[in-house]
């Protein structure tokens, strides 16, 4: 397989580099001096004239230079480096050029900035890496490619796991981002969109005379429509369509890929077709159109992936070689993980790559079962479209599940009917750009058929973007599962052609949905989690238990809904969880009254005293009770029991209890006034509060408390002495922790 397919052995001993880089954080320089070893042992052997060896031997030296490639890359850190400058106190002015996908969310915008340069008091300082900025507006106003400066101070990104599934400040650390900046609107950045000089500058002459000819010769959204499908030009598409794309599934569309790149190269080959122009100089013409078409996209991943391997492809037919797509794509990866190693980490890269190989690998066998029917029209536009969606949705639905713990419902449906609409729309732009060149009125009749297919696609993400259409899949996707889900199809997919493997994959499947029942029937019961993250000075905490709950207290005035977006990471199920407001600062109460309308819980508990303030928001919000869910105000001088459920409000103070194991959360000044809990019920337990201060400290560590451990956003005062519980964790420092119940013990897990 080494000789035959040497790219697959190649790209596996990359990768494999990269996750020993990634889980063994050690000099970068040891990686080289490993691979410097591997490489003299290398000659040792070729001149033994072992070739097994002499390959093993390639395969761990690459290995160990691509670990060395990762460490080198993001975790070294030249002088001029941001890292260097995050949380010194100063406000600098900053100059870079957003380099990455623009992320819309309610009330807020994320741009990643490559930043070239710093400006403190007039010393200008050349610099280099990443920033995240966050925006707390939504807009559109900034594109990938944009130059870009404003005034702001850089802060660290908090470490720790912000969802079960992800490490946010190693996930942005390798996208090499290690510092982040806050604007409070999108008018604190001052946008430059000149492109340069040179090539670059020609590149966006060419851009604006695509984006003109779409506005001359098509309605305004769906001219921003048209460049958002064609080079991804999103700037001008309107800030609710967006968000409708987002909800249907099918974002990915406005993200340039590999079927636009098919799509363009289509066209052009039919106009090279009845050229008198030789193989040589067709080949040239179309990858210099690629070369073309992926600086006018914004060279984005997406857009480099699908160029990358269609220039491969047009390299073997130039060369009249067999067209190995496997190959091709192993190459490709190769290629990218070799200048960019931590796209490995990439969701976008994952799915992308994962998706290609399920393609090739399964939609040639899947078309010879349906080879009756090839010649017919529905075969040729209802079938294969319909077949190539499924096949991609069933490769990479699992990693969606896995990543984000839900699933879209009507992804397959929406993709099915949008996706064919958009193809032809993409060719009817590529042909409207020299159909307006050639004369004015052709490309007006080219876009007068164009507009109807772009406002059906229109429509179409509207409908299906309308609602929620997406479910929780609970945390059930899992590692294992995904491996298991993969072997199998797998086996699937090669046991068409062999009797022996359709028994191996029934044996397979048999004893993998035995043993996951097994597993489930006879397994333990799962634990009461509790995850709780910092925000600010103040938290929100989210209980996986019989009736989901999520806590708020203490938290800051933001422009945008925290809350909102930290559920969508945690499989809590709309209108089934309750919300406890466990602080009654204004803040707090508006952000649940804000979740009250847009994620309706089924309950709603809060302190006494807070009562007023809340029905002040509720009514300017308006929004009816009624319907809203609220149902206990807790009394601020006892602590009484909520539904029965093991879990006790009031002043200020929520207690959490199962089978002996106690959690106790406590509101900005609860240690102060009003009820406490019985010394009993403190001791053992673990105490959360956002802010601990020494009096808190003094406090539970006095008498019989003795609590298991201390959470606090932030701390306040001295150094933690050695006398003082054993598990102390600072969330500000830690990031995110979970805190579990089980067996009437309590863990605390960074």
């Amino acid at each position: 397989m080494t000789y035959k397919q040497p790219a697959l052995p190649l790209l596996a001993a990359v990768a494999g580099g990269i996750l020993l880089a990634d889980v063994f954080e050690i000099g970068a320089w040891l990686f080289l001096a490993g691979g410097f070893v591997g490489f003299l042992i290398l000659l040792w052997i070729y001149y033994r004239r072992v070739r097994w060896l002499t390959c093993l031997a390639g395969l761990v030296t690459l290995a160990m230079l691509s670990a060395f490639n990762l460490a080198f890359r993001y975790r070294t850190f030249p002088p001029g480096h941001i890292i260097h400058f995050v949380d010194d106190g100063r406000c600098y002015e900053i100059c870079g050029r957003i380099d990455d996908w623009p992320d819309l969310k309610y009330n807020r915008t994320s741009l990643i900035l490559g930043v070239d340069s710093l400006a403190h008091r007039g010393r200008a300082i050349k610099s280099s890496g990443r920033i995240l900025i966050n925006i707390q507006t939504e807009t559109t106003r900034f594109q990938c490619g944009d130059r870009v400066r404003f005034s702001g101070r850089l802060y660290g990104i908090a470490g720790g796991s912000s969802s079960p599934r992800m490490d946010y400040r190693r996930y942005l650390n390798l996208k090499g981002v290690f510092a982040q900046a806050y604007l409070s609107h999108e008018y604190s950045l001052e946008v430059s969109r000149s492109a340069g000089s040179g090539f670059l500058s020609l590149i966006g002459s060419w851009r604006r005379y695509i984006t003109d000819v779409f506005r001359r010769s098509l309605n305004p959204e769906e001219a921003a429509l048209a460049s958002g499908f064609l080079i991804g030009e999103t700037r001008d598409i309107p800030r609710e369509t967006y968000l409708q794309f987002k909800n249907s599934g099918t974002l990915h569309l406005l993200a340039v890929s590999g079927s636009n790149v098919a799509l363009v190269l289509l066209v052009f080959v039919f106009f090279l077709r009845g050229s008198p122009l030789g193989r040589v100089t067709r080949t040239a013409i179309l990858m210099v159109i690629v070369v073309v078409f992926m600086f006018l996209a914004f060279n984005q991943p997406s857009v480099v992936r699908a160029g990358l391997m269609a220039s491969l492809i047009l390299l073997g037919r130039f060369f009249q070689r067999k067209i190995d797509h496997n190959r091709i794509i192993a190459t490709a990866a190769l290629i990218i993980l070799i200048f960019s190693p931590a796209q490995l980490f990439d969701i976008g890269f994952q799915l992308s790559f994962a998706t290609a190989w399920g393609l090739i690998l399964m939609v040639p066998r899947a078309v010879r079962c349906l080879a009756g029917i090839k010649s017919t029209w529905y075969y040729r536009f209802l079938v294969f479209p319909g077949l190539v969606c499924f096949i991609a949705q069933l490769v990479s639905l699992p990693l969606v599940a896995y990543y984000f713990q839900k699933v879209p419902a009507l992804s397959i449906v929406s993709n099915l009917l949008i996706i064919p609409l958009v193809s032809i729309g993409v060719i009817g732009e590529v042909s409207l750009i020299p159909a307006s060149l050639f004369h004015p009125l052709l490309g007006d009749f080219i876009g007068g058929w164009l507009n109807p297919v772009l406002s059906l696609v229109l429509c179409l993400v509207r409908w299906f973007g309308s609602g929620a259409l997406s479910f929780p899949v609970g945390g059930l996707v899992g590692k294992p599962i995904l491996v298991l889900y993969y072997v199998f199809l797998l086996l699937v997919l090669f046991a068409a052609g062999s009797a022996r493997l359709r028994k191996v994959a029934l044996v397979y499947f048999l004893v993998a949905a035995n043993g996951l029942l097994v597993i489930g029937l006879v397994g333990r019961d799962q634990p009461n989690r509790l995850h709780c993250l910092p925000v600010s000075a103040g938290f929100v905490a989210v209980g996986e238990v019989v009736s989901p709950l999520v806590i708020l207290s203490d938290l800051p005035a933001r422009e945008y809904s925290i809350t909102e977006e930290i559920l969508l990471t945690f499989p809590v199920d709309r209108e089934q969880y309750s919300l406890i407001l466990l602080s009654n600062d204004y803040s707090t109460l508006r952000e649940g009254v804000t979740l009250l309308k847009r994620r309706p819980p089924r309950a709603v508990y809060l302190p006494h005293s807070a009562r007023n303030a809340f029905l002040d928001i509720v009514a300017y919000q308006g929004i009816n009770l009624d319907t809203g869910g609220v149902s206990y105000f807790a009394d601020d001088w006892s602590i009484e029991e909520i539904d029965a459920t093991g879990w006790y409000l009031g002043g200020g103070w929520l207690v959490c209890r199962s089978d002996s194991a106690t959690v106790v959360f406590a509101a900005g000044g609860s240690s102060g006034g009003g009820a406490r809990p019985d010394v009993s019920v403190l001791k053992g337990a673990v105490f959360i509060k956002a802010v601990m201060t020494e009096s808190d400290l003094d406090y539970l560590s006095g008498g019989d408390i003795s609590p298991e451990g201390l959470v606090c956003c932030h701390w306040k005062g001295r150094p933690f002495s050695r006398d003082r519980p054993a598990a102390i964790f600072e969330m500000r420092q830690h990031g995110a922790v979970e805190v579990v119940m089980e067996n009437g013990r309590v863990r605390i897990r960074n």
